[in-house]
């Protein structure tokens, strides 16, 4: 049996499992996707080497190890692909190829493409917000997170602009998109946002998946603006990695009637 899985902290919140598992099955392939939990990213290195040994063709690599495991496996020689190198973070290991890809940014793209001329709000600057940042080139950015350094760190190298104050006072109506790219959310906490400003004509994106309605999403939605979780940013990252491992695309229709199921049966 072939072995996949996703390394990450947390990791157990995770639907890949359930959508590669399906398509292992669909495409007759005898294989097995499972969760890898690292505590501490000074086990990273460690658990890098030891899962090939343990017969790991591939792994995702999920928050909060996209950037270092994209040091790791450059160190390790791995043939990097052109937008993780840009990125500074990967999320899929092929362990039988020796490569490293980034597959957010093919994600997020088949979820929202902006016009040139409007202004996004992208909160986050991890992986994920990078690669959200890589995939809104071209339209007029504005990047937050709670460390500010980090953020100014992102703004510089894509050319774009940087908030450090109190995200909550931020004047948000002149937006066109606000875009989450951190965990906030996750457990249902509130993204801090100046929500009296949020204006309907507003697309409101969060990179969360489960929840199907973060606090953030639910707010925009009684606001009348046009939602979007991170579903079908999942599925299609995923259909990449796998085809990176199988050689097969998988059928997306497959991932979306199981993600339908579950966070049907979440809301019960």
């Amino acid at each position: 049996m072939l072995l996949f899985g996703i390394i990450g902290n947390p990791v157990k919140h995770s639907k890949s499992p359930l959508i590669h598992n399906a398509w292992f099955r669909e495409n007759n392939i005898n294989a097995s996707y499972q969760y890898i939990p690292v505590e501490n990213q000074a086990d990273l290195q460690s658990v890098f080497e030891i899962l090939p040994k343990m017969g790991y063709c591939g792994v995702n690599i999920t928050v909060p190890y996209k950037n270092k495991m994209f040091e790791i496996t450059k160190n390790a020689g791995f043939k990097i692909s052109d937008d993780a190198e840009v990125l500074q973070a990967i999320n899929t290991i092929n362990f039988v190829k020796k490569q490293a890809i980034n597959t957010d940014l093919y994600g997020f793209s088949k979820v929202f493409q902006p016009k040139q001329d409007d202004h996004i709000l992208i909160i986050g600057a991890g992986g994920v917000a990078s690669s959200v940042v890589f995939a809104c080139q071209g339209a007029n950015i504005t990047i937050t997170n709670r460390t500010p350094e980090k953020a100014q760190k992102i703004a510089e190298e894509f050319m774009c602009d940087s908030y450090h104050g109190d995200l909550s006072k931020l004047d948000i109506s002149n937006f066109d998109a606000i875009i989450n790219a951190t965990s906030v959310g996750l457990n249902n906490e509130e993204l801090p946002l100046n929500y009296k400003t949020l204006q309907k004509q507003t697309k409101c994106i969060d990179t969360i998946y489960n929840p199907r309605l973060t606090p953030f999403l639910e707010i925009a939605q009684k606001k009348g603006c046009k939602i979007e979780n991170g579903t079908h940013m999942l599925i299609y990252q995923g259909a990449k990695s796998f085809k990176n491992w199988t050689g097969i695309l998988p059928k997306i229709e497959t991932a979306e009637r199981l993600m339908k199921e579950f966070l049907l049966q979440t809301q019960r």
